[in-house]
């Protein structure tokens, strides 16, 4: 069975899992909560009622190869899940929706050739993407240990990088106020 990517089902569960596991420095935890706790309520009603089917779930162009005389080859299945088709669009995009407006319409036009779109879910790509940075700070929870993961990330976990992720949760809290 295929994860469900839903802010009740996924994404809550894996917040608990950072501040449980103490992963968040304890001058910031009270921050992170209150951030991740908030923009939880505020977007799970968003996820009510949408129809989920089977996604990539981490569609970005780093995993879209081309392939010249072959055509455009999607690599990099591990993510898949059960999700709104949105998730597999909102991440082709080269920033936040209201800055790439053109490009949506675009992504959306040629998806509605294939299979039909339900506009609402336009509605879910911030909360998507408040989604996915906990997914990812999580990911990176598992792999802290990891000799090359210390390498590549030297700073996670200290307080500036907790600084700095809560004041991007801020951030797009913010993002997500303002279309709603």
């Amino acid at each position: 069975k295929r994860p469900l990517c839903s802010p009740e089902k996924t994404t809550a569960g894996q917040v608990e899992q950072l501040i449980s596991t103490n992963m968040v420095s304890g001058e910031c935890l009270d921050e992170f909560t209150t951030v991740c706790k908030t923009t939880l309520d505020l977007i799970i009603p968003l996820f009510q009622g949408i129809e989920t089917i089977r996604i990539h779930g981490d569609c970005h162009r780093g995993n879209i190869l081309d392939r010249m005389e072959e055509g455009l080859l999607l690599i990099d299945f591990d993510d898949m899940m059960m999700g709104p088709p949105v998730q597999d669009l909102w991440l082709l995009l080269p920033g936040h929706v209201a800055e790439c407006l053109v490009e949506l319409d675009l992504l959306l036009h040629g998806y509605s050739r294939f299979c039909d779109f339900d506009d609402r879910t336009r509605n879910l790509i911030e909360p998507l993407r408040f989604m996915r940075i906990i997914h990812f700070l999580t990911w990176c929870a598992q792999q802290k240990d990891d000799r090359s993961f210390q390498h590549h990330f030297p700073d996670w976990g200290t307080d500036a990088f907790w600084i700095k992720e809560i004041e991007d949760l801020k951030y797009q809290k913010r993002m997500i106020q303002e279309h709603f």
